[in-house]
């Protein structure tokens, strides 16, 4: 569950949704950030993630990077740490207590933890939906070993028949999503 769509290992299904990196702040701020060419992010705290003991940096930290902005991010792990329990929530928590100005995070878990803190918070999708190399979007599919073309079939079955539950489901976890943009 919850893969991107099209990964050269596994074979994964149609796309259930489509997700997007969100800009969360606190709605009394009142920012409405859209953009990494934004102006008023040379002057905020921005909260971006890394993925694990690699530190690999997320979209958002790679884009704001290539603007310059790296001295204002403040680096949050998105997962990796065995002893934090809920390590996704700490940027949008950041974001509710106002440890910094503005969070670049990952759409499902940022609308997931921003419905959850008595704070009001916004969640601003990100625009456009590719920074340059960079995507901002993604597809997501179900993942499956290759090689099963019955089970692949069975799930995308599934997916056409339960298309107004995943939808319903989404929407009650406050999942962002968005159209594909094309050309």
């Amino acid at each position: 569950m919850g893969y991107p769509t099209d990964v050269e290992m596994l074979a994964t299904t149609k796309p259930y949704y489509r997700s997007i990196y969100v800009f969360v702040t606190r709605r009394a701020r009142g920012l409405r950030v859209h953009s990494y060419d934004d102006p008023s992010l040379k002057k905020l705290r921005i909260g971006v993630q890394f993925s694990g003991e690699d530190d690999a940096s997320s979209p958002p930290a790679r884009s704001l990077g290539r603007r310059g902005i790296a001295g204002n991010l403040v680096g949050f792990l998105a997962f990796g740490d065995e002893h934090a329990v809920n390590r996704p929530a700490e940027i949008i928590s950041a974001v509710a207590r106002a440890d910094i100005d503005i969070a670049a995070a990952w759409g499902p878990t940022a609308g997931f933890f921003a419905a959850r803190e008595a704070e009001p918070l916004d969640i601003v999708p990100v625009s456009p939906q590719w920074d340059g190399p960079l995507p901002q979007a993604f597809d997501i599919s179900m993942a499956i070993r290759r090689g099963e073309p019955q089970r692949l079939t069975t799930l995308n079955q599934f997916i056409d028949r339960h298309r107004r539950d995943i939808d319903a489901l989404l929407a009650e976890y406050h999942v962002p999503r968005v159209e594909r943009a094309g050309p």
